[in-house]
């Protein structure tokens, strides 16, 4: 129920910018985010860590997830980012929408 509560309080109802397809960010503040790290004993299951990025990381949505799959809540939630050096991420999208401005290639 925590969880579900926390959901309902950052609902983002509108599209925004992260809504487009193949837009980029810009980190304007320290993001945290959490990346998968595969064991080298096939027994134990990845573990999910956590990361900071920097302000000015560059980054593209990969994937988005939505919220409470098979209800009528169609939410974005969980996305899955990947930055310039190719290393991808998960991440929530308010903080990332909150975190970040969309990237414009001035070359």
């Amino acid at each position: 129920m925590q969880y579900q509560s926390a959901v309902s309080a950052r609902q983002i109802f509108e599209p925004t910018w992260m809504d487009k397809s193949g837009v980029q960010f810009e980190l304007k503040y320290s993001l945290e985010v959490h990346e998968w790290i595969h064991n080298d004993d096939t027994q134990k299951p990845a573990e999910l860590i956590p990361i900071f990025l920097p302000i000015g990381t560059i980054g593209k949505i990969k994937t988005l997830s939505w919220d409470f799959e098979g209800s009528d809540d169609k939410q974005y939630w969980m996305m899955e980012i990947e930055t310039v050096d190719g290393r991808c991420y998960d991440v929530m999208y308010p903080e990332l929408l909150n975190a970040a401005v969309e990237y414009q290639d001035e070359t």
